[in-house]
């Protein structure tokens, strides 16, 4: 399944969005795909992203990360 992700929700900085995603999301329009690679600097860093709650890993440290994003629709708030 696709994530829906509203603009709203991509612009608050307590979201976890990684930096270098909403960059490239900024970049892209209505109709378009694209593969993006992110550097952990950009993504979750030299800490990961983990699930404090179940302790366990979701995204190792210094960890690179890959998209394969979809714009199906733009929607403002």
């Amino acid at each position: 399944g696709r994530t829906k992700i509203s603009a709203g929700e991509m612009i608050a900085p307590t979201t976890g969005i990684p930096a270098g995603l909403l960059q490239a999301l900024g970049k892209m329009r209505k109709g378009t795909r694209a593969l993006v690679a992110i550097p952990y600097n950009q993504a979750f860093g030299k800490d990961g992203l983990s699930d404090s709650r179940y302790g366990f890993t979701i995204i190792p440290a210094y960890q690179n990360v890959l998209y394969d994003l979809i714009v199906d629709d733009i929607v403002t708030p």
